[in-house]
């Protein structure tokens, strides 16, 4: 008797079984905004080294409103901007999201 051919069924989570997972970045640059809790000068150091270890380059402070805003490509499928705001977390627990979009 013949092996069976496995056929991809798109309701699967993931690859096909036969071909190796992607590892190739994400295509779409993604856009945070985050209100801080603590004083922009004092975190945001700390905050421009934590995120462009994850390939967010961009960090752009506004220090009249006590915001930044980052932006940069995911390093991994699912980054989105709750990890991004777990990251500010980290240097101030009472940050929020403000708002977030893929580009």
């Amino acid at each position: 008797m013949a092996a069976q051919k496995k056929i991809y069924d798109p309701r699967q989570n993931g690859p096909p079984r036969n071909q190796p997972p992607s590892f190739e970045l994400p295509n779409r640059k993604i856009e945070v905004e985050v209100q801080l809790g603590k004083h922009i000068n004092s975190v945001l150091p700390c905050l421009q080294n934590d995120l462009q270890q994850h390939n967010m380059d961009n960090v752009s402070p506004d220090p009249a409103k006590n915001r930044v805003t980052v932006s940069g490509y995911p390093p991994v499928n699912g980054f989105d901007e709750h990890t991004v705001l777990a990251i500010v977390k980290r240097r101030d627990p009472q940050a929020t999201l403000l708002a977030s979009r893929f580009l």
